[in-house]
């Protein structure tokens, strides 16, 4: 079984390494339009999320309901219709639990040596996975408030034949056990040399149930079959400068 440890780095840079070299924002032979020491830390990336009644996008707008999978946005996936992914890196950390709609900011941690130190116990911590991905393209619309269009506008990188969209997950409290402990689980018992390059994994949704109210939440599926071509594909784009920095 693969040891996952610990480490020491800041919580921002600590990424499960998936023995990948590093790689600059452009390809040998490929014009550079950006001059600079530009890596990961400088680029945002768009957060894919479950819906939720207190998400801006349906406060403001109405967009989604149970069992949607937002992204910038806009529903891309639902229960019914997951969206396909290649996992980049995912990154493990630990985070103050704070109360409900609180304005402090939570303190972060890289490893449970380092809240102990700080006197926190693991009832007053919330564990994190920040999962960067490659999202392909639906094959069509799954909800009347995203259009053909939308797809088109947020999917546009050129990846094996098809269009995608680079993205991360936050999964964190019920989020942390469906999405980012089935990844764990799959890098724990595999030990892939590559880590998740060379295989997809499915995010779709499930609708849970409270004392209090239903809450939609994001699920991980690893499909256990390789992809031919996907790792070679993916050092010759350039598109893993996202997870270097």
């Amino acid at each position: 079984m693969a040891k996952i440890e610990n480490s020491e780095k800041n919580a921002q840079d600590d990424l499960l390494n998936v023995g990948v070299e590093s790689t600059a924002l452009s390809t040998p032979g490929q014009f550079c339009a950006v001059d600079g020491d530009v890596d990961s830390s400088d680029l945002r990336v768009p957060v894919m999320k479950a819906w939720s009644a207190s998400s801006q996008e349906f406060v403001n707008d109405g967009v989604g309901a149970q069992g949607d999978i937002l992204f910038r946005g806009f529903v891309v996936g639902n229960m019914n219709n997951p969206v396909e992914i290649i996992v980049l890196k995912v990154k493990k950390y630990f985070k103050e639990n704070l109360p409900y709609g609180s304005d402090e900011r939570p303190q972060v941690f890289n490893s449970v040596q380092e809240y102990t130190n700080a006197g926190f116990t693991k009832q007053d911590i919330v564990r994190v996975a920040d999962i960067m991905f490659l999202a392909k393209r639906p094959e069509k619309s799954c909800s009347a408030s995203t259009t053909e269009e939308d797809l088109d506008m947020l999917f546009g990188i050129d990846f094996m034949g098809g269009k995608w969209a680079a993205g991360k997950i936050i999964a964190q409290k019920s989020n942390y056990n469906s999405c980012a402990v089935p990844l764990f689980t799959f890098y724990g018992i595999a030990n892939p040399p590559n880590g998740f390059l060379e295989y997809r994994v499915r995010i779709g949704s499930d609708v849970l149930t409270s004392q209090k109210n239903k809450y939609t939440v994001l699920k991980a599926i690893v499909q256990s079959k390789k992809v031919e071509t996907q790792l070679e594909e993916l050092k010759n784009s350039g598109l893993l400068s996202l997870i270097q920095g």
